[in-house]
């Protein structure tokens, strides 16, 4: 077995025992057993993950900085616009929110809508609800609608849902959207091999 074969096994069975301690009740020490792997300096791809589930350790116990500061450290050593760079976003979104800075949690929205747009695997539909909630009457710009378009159609072909979606009203196609999600979806309707752009960008 490889190192790097070696260090992915060590980080699946770190990843089981921390969550093990942490549904224990022992929060605190789950954190220190990230803090250790972290530190003994795996390969990026390991290390991103385990930043970023240290970050969300740090999130459930209510250490919000430092939970940002371990997205964006797991972010920052993101290399592909893929569903774990999009859970880094949108999570970093949240906790932006939550600390009243609504135009770094747009900002995060907005990355994040320009990584679901560009992974055909990801439904974007979460950040959109939370940037148009956050505009409120503002509502988006040109730019944002033609990338929420995008996305909404990707996420409708992707989730294989009936019909089609109703871009007057984007906040119940997104609560519609993220309906579907808690279906059947990765069992029994497997991901489109690419990217759908939706009618009206088709050739």
């Amino acid at each position: 077995m490889t190192d790097k074969k070696v260090r992915w096994a060590e980080w699946f069975e770190l990843q089981r025992s921390a969550t093990q301690v942490w549904f224990d009740g022992s929060l605190a020490q789950a954190i220190e057993m990230l803090d250790e792997f972290v530190a003994s300096e795996p390969p990026q791809a390991i290390k991103r993950q385990a930043i970023g589930y240290r970050g969300s350790l740090h999130n459930e116990a209510g250490d919000l900085h430092l939970a940002k500061a371990d997205y964006l450290a797991a972010w920052e050593l993101s290399e592909e616009q893929d569903f774990e760079r999009y859970t880094l976003e949108e999570s970093s979104a949240a906790i932006s929110e939550r600390l009243g800075r609504s135009a770094e949690a747009e900002w995060w929205c907005r990355k994040a809508l320009q990584t679901a747009a560009a992974d055909p695997k990801t439904s974007g539909s979460g950040c959109l609800l939370r940037l148009l909630k956050l505009r409120g009457r503002k509502g988006l710009s040109d730019e944002e609608h033609h990338l929420a378009k995008k996305v909404v159609y990707q996420a409708w072909h992707l989730l294989r849902v009936e019909g089609q979606p109703d871009l007057t009203d984007l906040e119940a196609t997104c609560r519609k959207l993220i309906e579907a999600q808690r279906g059947p979806f990765s069992a029994e309707r497997p991901p489109t091999p690419k990217a759908y752009h939706g009618p009206a960008e088709e050739g």
